[in-house]
């Protein structure tokens, strides 16, 4: 097979296959898979870009294209899949053509329903949502494009002008309008949540929108998705309605004035209880935030409740909000986090401004949090493999675990060529031995998928 850099695939999987790039200890294989170039706007620090279903693995990606204008980028999604012989084959469409050249922003999230539906949502930063579902479970061949269309002149301003000119409630089948930072979630049963921050007062000017956390659940039987959270109060200020944009309700999942709410992460547990980890940050969006805040769902998203069983009120705002007691009110962290769980119960892994990793941890039976060890290395995205390991990964790509609760973090793995890769994202595949990572080269001109294989024994 070809692909549509006119390489062919099959080669590169052959060679891939002879063991070229990959690497085995006691414990760990690990091997590298894939390798596409990318756009150096591609540097995914919040989206979830790489997904699994029934032995495919799904990444997408902003890529430059040399047949379309040099100030547009295009979103593309990739399919890998095995055969019996090991042989790793992809294919790829492209799912947009105009794609801003904004780093950090447009990066694509992907996400898979219970049924196999591919959706994927991509080129936002204060835009209306642009999300499409593939027509065919487990295909990436035909997709639908199921969000609000932008004309060539709206996306030139944004890109432009920096001007976000979308006042209504958004026509996208995903509530919400003015939409950055979106990223998909599973539960225990397949079910697909996708978390977001969008304007909960789009029509008014930009420090006075109300930059809230969205949280949304699909239905995958009526083919619809339900905002979770509380009603924002609306005035006529607030937002247009006329024939173009329909009065909907503002649902977030977290909201404040003159606050912003950032990056609702979301961890499922053993019983599909639903846990959130959430940042804020005072006045404007910006580079730092603070505030590291939690939340607990046991109904998946009818309601929520802080880690002492107080029921809270929704939207939840700043005030309202469980801080994590451990972290000082006046630390100011990036705006990344990273959940999980383990046998001891939920954790999350932060970075504060400074450059120091903070590992928090809830015990749930007791209600108590507390501070761990941080893995080394600078490690950052975490995953729990067989019997309940801790695992983290951070650039090269370096793996590092943890047996148990008191036990050191051990280096299981780091890989020898330069430059390397960063910026991990990582999807379980067949069971809890198994992981694919996508990384970003250090140098930024192509992307890769590391498959991971864990001895259960090991």
């Amino acid at each position: 097979m070809i692909n549509k850099y006119g390489y062919a695939n099959l080669i590169i999987a052959l060679l891939l296959g002879l063991g070229l790039n990959s690497a085995s200890i006691a414990s760990l294989s690990l091997t590298k898979v894939f390798e596409t170039p990318v756009s150096r706007e591609n540097t995914n620090l919040f989206a979830t870009n790489i997904a699994y279903y029934q032995g495919s693995v799904f990444i997408a990606a902003v890529e430059d294209r040399e047949d379309f204008p040099k100030s547009w980028r295009a979103t593309v999604i990739h399919q890998g899949r095995q055969n019996a012989k090991g042989i790793w084959y992809w294919s790829a469409t492209v799912i947009d053509k105009q794609t801003l050249p904004d780093r950090y922003h447009t990066v694509p999230s992907i996400g898979i329903d219970e049924e196999g539906y591919i959706h994927i949502a991509y080129n936002m930063h204060n835009m209306p949502w642009q999300y499409a579902i593939s027509d065919t479970p487990g295909s990436i061949r035909h997709f639908r494009f199921l969000g609000q269309s932008m004309t060539f002149n709206e996306k030139v301003l944004v890109a432009v002008f920096n001007k976000t000119p979308f006042r209504g409630a958004g026509r996208g089948l995903i509530p919400g309008n003015q939409i950055t930072y979106p990223a998909f979630f599973n539960d225990q049963s397949g079910r697909l949540f996708v978390s977001y921050r969008f304007a909960g007062k789009p029509a008014r000017s930009f420090s006075e929108r109300m930059l809230s956390a969205g949280i949304a659940r699909y239905d995958s039987r009526h083919k619809q998705w339900q905002a979770i959270g509380g009603e924002i109060p609306l005035s006529e200020s607030d937002i247009v309605v006329d024939k173009n944009n329909p009065l909907r309700p503002s649902i977030a999942f977290a909201a404040h004035s003159h606050w912003t709410s950032y990056l609702p992460r979301l961890v499922f547990d053993k019983d599909n209880g639903m846990h959130v980890f959430w940042f804020w940050r005072q006045g404007n969006p910006g580079r730092d935030v603070s505030q590291p805040s939690y939340a607990f769902s046991p109904d998946l998203g009818e309601s929520f409740y802080r880690s002492t069983g107080q029921r809270y009120q929704l939207p939840i705002t700043v005030d309202s909000a469980e801080k994590i007691p451990v972290i000082p009110a006046s630390a100011h962290f990036w705006p990344r986090l990273y959940g999980a769980m383990s046998e001891q119960g939920v954790s999350v892994l932060l970075q504060e401004s400074n450059g120091r990793h903070d590992l928090l941890k809830l015990d749930l039976p007791l209600q108590k949090w507390r501070l761990d060890d941080a893995p080394p290395y600078g490690a950052s995205t975490r995953f729990t493999a067989c019997n309940g390991q801790e695992w983290a990964i951070a650039t090269g790509p370096v793996l590092v675990r943890k047996r148990q609760h008191g036990m050191p973090w051990q280096l299981m793995y780091r890989f020898q060529n330069k430059p390397g890769y960063r910026y991990p994202a990582v999807v379980k595949g067949r069971n809890s031995c198994e992981y694919f990572i996508s990384m970003q080269a250090v140098d930024e001109s192509s992307m890769a998928i590391f498959h991971v294989l864990i001895d259960e024994a090991g």
